[in-house]
């Protein structure tokens, strides 16, 4: 091996570039990712077509129940005997109620107002290239709360409509925003 070290004639010199190949089709890709994550081992293949099949099982079953065999029209769950799935009747019958809680008809306009407003101010803060990124973040941190109060709560010519008929997902995300 001294020899190798001491004579450069000896040495191994690349006459032309040869390009890397690329890797091997099995570690690359969705076949790679399937190797490592899922059959990386014996134990984790088991554990794959486990899952599998356990969902394979639990699937079809809950999708027959929540949409083939389920009663959607109706006013009441009265009209759900004559369906072996779910009965969505009250769902349908009831989604205003489930959005809005008991908030009057005639004026859930203002919390759909309110929601527009809100996505108008919250775009441009979610994007960095958006002129007036500022001001909309100032304004939703201070302005909009207030607006917002105002066009749920009323006042000032429009209609009050209490606290204790705000309900719904309508409630929720006014709390989850607060």
């Amino acid at each position: 091996m001294s020899d190798f070290n001491q004579n450069s004639d000896n040495a191994f010199a690349r006459e032309k570039y040869t390009p890397e190949l690329p890797p091997p089709a099995s570690t690359i890709g969705i076949i790679g990712w399937l190797r490592e994550n899922l059959f990386s081992s014996v134990l984790n293949a088991f554990l794959t077509f486990a899952s599998l099949y356990l969902l394979y099982l639990i699937i079809p079953p809950i999708f027959d129940w929540a949409f083939l065999n389920s009663g959607w029209p109706g006013r009441s769950n009265k009209v759900c005997g004559e369906y072996s799935g779910a009965c969505w009747a009250v769902v349908t019958a009831r989604f205003g109620q489930f959005i809005y809680g008991f908030y009057p008809e005639l004026e859930r306009w203002r919390p759909n107002l309110v929601v527009i407003i809100f996505a108008m101010c919250l775009a441009p803060i979610l994007w960095d290239r958006v002129p007036g990124r500022t001001f909309a973040a100032i304004f939703i941190v201070t302005g909009f709360p207030i607006l917002a109060l105002f066009l749920l709560y009323g006042g000032f010519g429009l209609n009050t409509v209490p606290t204790s008929k705000w309900g719904g997902f309508m409630l929720n995300i006014i709390m989850a925003s607060v």
